[in-house]
């Protein structure tokens, strides 16, 4: 791991989050730039620096994607706690994942209607839920695209956070989700 590898995995993720077209996954976490353009930057010695910390790129994809979802753009903003955070609720998947499943349960005992309604988005904006569990449910079943031409979102709210949520689903499923363990901790939840 090098600054450079670094930088085309930081482009690819950031790519990844502001473009509609662009898959980091797809791609192999690669871009078109090139070294010279990296060696002119006056923000290497970031790069660098995580390339030196983290010296696997999965580990640096997980520490750029941890910033991006918390809102974090430019390199030189990064946070080593946004990180930690992220590493913490890896950590604890299935746990959180049944615990905010029982907080959507106390908005509202269907799993369906929470399926097809904002009430997922509105946890996730108060904090009750984490952008895991909206992630987890869409790799379950597929709801947010239909969500998305449904909902009536005149500001845009929902439909900014459909879109990064689907862009996140993609990072997600890269790992190994226990699946059938997920669709059990639902069942369990939403049939009482």
């Amino acid at each position: 791991m090098n600054g450079y590898t670094a930088y085309q995995i930081y482009l690819s993720l950031k790519l990844h989050f502001t473009s509609d077209s662009y898959d980091a996954t797809k791609y192999g976490f690669k871009t078109s730039s090139n070294e010279s353009t990296f060696t002119r930057r006056k923000d290497r010695f970031f790069f660098e620096r995580i390339a030196r910390k983290y010296k696997e790129p999965e580990v640096v994809i997980e520490y750029f994607t941890a910033n991006f979802l918390a809102g974090v753009k430019w390199i030189g903003d990064m946070k080593e706690e946004n990180y930690s955070n992220y590493v913490k609720r890896m950590e604890s998947l299935s746990y959180e994942f049944e615990n905010d499943l029982r907080t959507l349960y106390e908005q509202c005992d269907s799993f369906d209607r929470i399926c097809t309604s904002p009430i997922l988005f509105d946890c996730l904006l108060s904090e009750e839920i984490s952008i895991e569990t909206i992630a987890i449910i869409d790799i379950l079943v597929n709801n947010l695209r239909r969500l998305k031409k449904d909902i009536r979102d005149p500001l845009g709210v929902y439909t900014e956070q459909i879109e990064k949520i689907l862009k996140y689903k993609l990072l997600l499923s890269r790992r190994n989700m226990p699946t059938k363990k997920l669709v059990n901790t639902v069942k369990k939840v939403f049939t009482k």
